[in-house]
């Protein structure tokens, strides 16, 4: 997997579609089994997150650090050694993909960000269908920006 992504060798639909099932399924099952240690987990990256957010950053790069590891707590929640070792390969090589066709802006940072604490208030609600929902909406826009980006 990491091969096929450092080298490009899968297109932005096939890695969204993989996301999609990968990170819906995971936000669904975080949904139900997170604890109160789990959720202040996912809540002190987004404090991170949103402190970044103010010093006005002039790209991704940091950020798609701190979005990595919310992904990465959530599919430690989730309870699967083989989702979590997917996932992480995947956001550690998804960059190039990213710094390649997601144009920069900070609205967009903005946007990712409320997605984040969106998915974090349906795990901690205890509600699956609405995280996986969001969780695959967010890998869905994200996806369609950088499609726009490669095809323009």
């Amino acid at each position: 997997v990491a091969i096929l992504i450092r080298q490009q060798k899968v297109s932005l639909h096939h890695l969204a579609e993989f996301r999609k099932m990968m990170e819906g399924h995971i936000s669904e099952q975080a949904a139900t089994l997170a604890g109160k240690q789990d959720i202040k987990k996912l809540k002190s990256i987004l404090k991170q997150a949103a402190d970044h957010i103010e010093t006005k950053p002039g790209g991704w790069k940091a950020f798609h650090k701190m979005d990595a590891e919310f992904h990465r707590i959530l599919a430690k929640i989730a309870k699967n050694p083989l989702i979590e070792a997917n996932l992480a390969t995947v956001h550690d090589n998804i960059q190039i993909y990213f710094h390649k066709y997601l144009p920069w802006s900070e609205a967009l940072l903005r946007e990712n960000y409320k997605d984040l604490c969106d998915i974090t208030t349906a795990v901690e609600q205890k509600d699956p269908v609405s995280a996986r929902r969001l969780a695959e909406d967010h890998v869905s826009k994200f996806n369609e920006l950088m499609e726009k980006h490669l095809n323009a």
